[in-house]
């Protein structure tokens, strides 16, 4: 018989003592007490079968709440079919994620969950919570928490250990308890893949090429002009294989105009950095065409040509022709193998990063999307983080910005970026990344769904990359005091 949930009982003869309890759902519970009517000792509560033998056991969430699919893929948990096939972490004894497996629904339920409850973030001003997930009443929720090996305050010692909870036990916490276990839940899981081909674009460069460059094309207009112009050209430096070359001053006819008559279009492709190390390892993949200095800074403009290797593979996932409010990470490239996404996250700290004295870390962007795609390469590596909306000042004007605060744990100083400065700043964090406290907030009746997997740890990854538990469908028998 599938031992379901651990409850007290609160009151007769076997006041806070453990038993095994099962879920009820309303109608159950209703025919139960009916019986109930005709007991009159505490010891004659006996033992009461439900009519079918059969109950679906409501360690559910709301619908729309997401599970992550063995693809890679956010599903919604109502669409899920029985069959489809999940990413399932394995959390030890002491609360280590150590590896992911791939599951298989065999079940799923729905019902009417009269209580359910949203998960935060814990934090010390209530105007900076987060919301991970919502779930039923009775959803059991992954915890680790602290266990004092010894009763003597002093030197008693503790180690951390793991449990499943439901929701509505830890509802009844306050948060000095909450704290001083130091309960917390899981998000973020190291995935090492998703079974998929790594993007054609080279990770490091396509960072880099996120971060700090443009691929665009743009109208120029030219008063009177009919085509066929001579122009002088000043001389610069081109690279050709990877090697600098000299160009001389020369002139070159510029193409006859399009049908808007003086407008012209012009397309470039380039990188804008001051930092030669991230260039070099860019030039080691791709060929640059030309380089410019750019006016009023240290940085140079690194020019690759539109007919290239580089173009046509931007152009092939649609990263050509976007602005920086536009721009995002191509799915191939987050479902990439993790040495890709490792690469690929290097490349976006080493140009838009800030690493502050803390051992923070951060990026900033104008998308919302790439700032999304960002935090789930971040979180399928096995940190932690979150978005906020800050404002930033630019040649005068005030823009909305993105910025992703994250952590990296034992993968904070060691992913293969090229920026000296950052690898200098970046020390291995001794913080466990995918621990976030929590408190929980009841929402009122919702529609659940559960789901029932094949495996041993019965975890599946939710909303915001949290790690929960699933539902069971058993055969039981219910004791109902």
């Amino acid at each position: 018989m599938a031992k379901v949930c651990e409850e007290r009982f609160p009151k007769g003869s076997y006041k806070n003592q453990m038993n095994d309890g099962f879920f009820m759902d309303d109608l159950l519970k209703a025919q139960i007490d009916i019986l109930l009517k005709n007991i009159v000792n505490d010891w004659d509560f006996t033992i009461i079968i439900s009519g079918s033998g059969e109950v679906r056991v409501g360690k559910c969430q709301p619908k729309g709440s997401k599970v992550l699919m063995a693809d890679g893929k956010f599903k919604n948990i109502e669409d899920i079919k029985i069959g489809d096939k999940v990413i399932s972490p394995i959390i030890d004894e002491n609360g280590n994620i150590t590896k992911t497996e791939i599951a298989t629904v065999k079940d799923i339920s729905n019902y009417i969950s009269p209580k359910n409850y949203t998960l935060y973030t814990r934090t010390k001003k209530s105007n900076k919570k987060i919301k991970l997930y919502e779930c039923s009443e009775n959803h059991l929720i992954p915890i680790t928490k602290v266990k004092y090996l010894h009763s003597n305050k002093i030197s008693r010692g503790f180690k951390m250990i793991h449990e499943n909870i439901m929701a509505c036990e830890l509802a009844k916490m306050k948060i000095s308890k909450l704290n001083n276990l130091g309960i917390c839940t899981y998000q973020g899981c190291k995935i090492e893949s998703f079974g998929n081909e790594d993007c054609e674009i080279e990770p490091y460069t396509l960072g880099v090429y996120l971060g700090d460059g443009s691929f665009m094309d743009t109208i120029k207009f030219r008063k009177n002009y009919k085509g066929n112009k001579v122009i002088n050209v000043k001389s610069y430096y081109k690279y050709i294989n990877s090697k600098k070359i000299f160009v001389n001053s020369h002139t070159r006819t510029i193409s006859p105009p399009n049908d808007k008559g003086g407008y012209c279009k012009v397309r470039h492709l380039n990188i804008t950095s001051a930092d030669k190390d991230i260039i070099k390892e860019i030039s080691k993949y791709y060929p640059i065409m030309s380089i410019h200095n750019k006016k009023g800074t240290t940085a140079i403009t690194y020019n690759f040509s539109i007919n290239g290797k580089l173009a046509k593979q931007l152009i092939k996932y649609g990263l050509n022709g976007k602005n920086s409010d536009k721009k995002f990470i191509p799915e191939s490239a987050k479902l990439s193998s993790i040495e890709y996404r490792k690469r690929l996250l290097a490349g976006l700290i080493d140009t838009d990063g800030y690493v502050n004295k803390k051992n923070h870390l951060s990026i900033t962007t104008k998308s919302k999307k790439l700032a999304e795609d960002i935090l789930f390469i971040v979180h399928s590596l096995g940190g932690n983080g979150y978005i906020k909306n800050i404002k930033k000042k630019c040649k005068g004007k005030v823009f909305d910005y993105f910025e992703i605060s994250f952590h990296l744990g034992e993968l904070q100083n060691k992913l293969p970026q090229k920026n000296k400065f950052k690898i200098n700043r970046l020390k291995e964090g001794k913080i466990k990344p995918n621990k976030v406290g929590f408190i929980l907030e009841e929402i009122g009746e919702k529609e659940v769904y559960g789901i029932s997997l094949d495996n041993q740890s019965q975890l599946y990854i939710t909303d915001n990359f949290c790690i929960t538990h699933n539902s069971v469908l058993a055969q039981q028998i219910g004791a109902y005091w």
